[in-house]
């Protein structure tokens, strides 16, 4: 197996956040008045996306994280796409859920992760990805995640423009009684660059390309649960669905993990 060597101190303060999120989603699925003064949609986003954080997201960051003590590189590679994932979903869990007693813990949430995320990234050594360069499913790869990419910023680029050509605010602002949408924030400013940029370093079989890849289709597969869950959630609360865009989710999870076991076989054969 390739290995890989990060300070122990990330190792740790992941599993810290893994109890810390493991808490929050605990209370938001059964403390009612946790999302109490949020629209029924977005409530029900709420407790459907805490559902996948418990049984998907901790599950995934704590086991990757006993890998990655055993100097995994495939270990890190999940390890760094559960923690995009978290502190994605708490920048949106700390703006966005009106202030109650969670406030401090969504804080410490997010602060942890996002520098356990940087602050492992900082110290890896021993970084030899490039030792598989040749085996792995790169272009597969490298053509799903510009794909992906470029699909999104397409979804949610009509989704704005065709609001503000007619003067309206698109319905999933409506939907969650917020300002503006965060997801279309931090997918257009962050996420989607991100994924199109790494597509384009796997292709060229850069470093940073095979260090972000994997990461980023873990970051997509959580992200697809949970909205799904999400999905699921609303229309049992008698809320209006979108099959066909569940259906297409469900689909890019499916590949999404089907990309990351191709990935991954090649690294331990590495």
């Amino acid at each position: 197996m390739s290995e890989i060597r990060i300070q122990q101190l990330w190792i740790w303060l992941s599993v810290l956040v893994s109890v810390l999120v493991a808490g929050a989603s605990g209370a938001g699925i059964f403390v009612k008045s946790i999302y109490g003064q949020e629209t029924a949609s977005y409530a029900a986003q709420g407790v459907g996306q805490d559902i996948v954080n418990i049984v998907i997201a901790v599950p995934t960051l704590l086991l990757s994280a006993c890998f990655l003590r055993k100097n995994s590189v495939g270990g890190l590679l999940v390890w760094l796409g559960a923690l995009i994932y978290i502190v994605y979903s708490y920048v949106i869990y700390a703006f966005s859920v009106h202030f109650g007693f969670l406030f401090p813990v969504y804080l410490a949430v997010l602060g942890l992760s996002f520098y356990t995320l940087f602050g492992s990234l900082a110290s890896l050594k021993g970084t030899d990805l490039d030792a598989f360069a040749s085996s792995t499913k790169v272009k597969t790869v490298s053509v799903f995640l510009m794909i992906f990419g470029l699909a999104f910023f397409a979804l949610w680029l009509s989704d704005i423009l065709r609001s503000l050509l007619s003067g309206t605010v698109p319905q999933s602002v409506t939907d969650t009684g917020l300002p503006v949408n965060l997801v279309h924030v931090l997918d257009l400013a962050f996420v989607l660059p991100g994924m199109i940029i790494t597509s384009i370093l796997l292709w060229k079989r850069k470093t940073a390309g095979f260090l972000f890849a994997v990461p980023f289709l873990m970051f997509a597969a959580i992200m697809g649960m949970a909205i799904i869950a999400m999905l699921v959630a609303m229309s049992q609360r008698g809320m209006p669905g979108n099959l066909p865009f569940g259906v297409a989710v469900a689909i890019m999870v499916a590949a999404s993990l089907l990309l990351i076991g191709l990935f991954l076989k090649d690294i331990k054969r590495a």
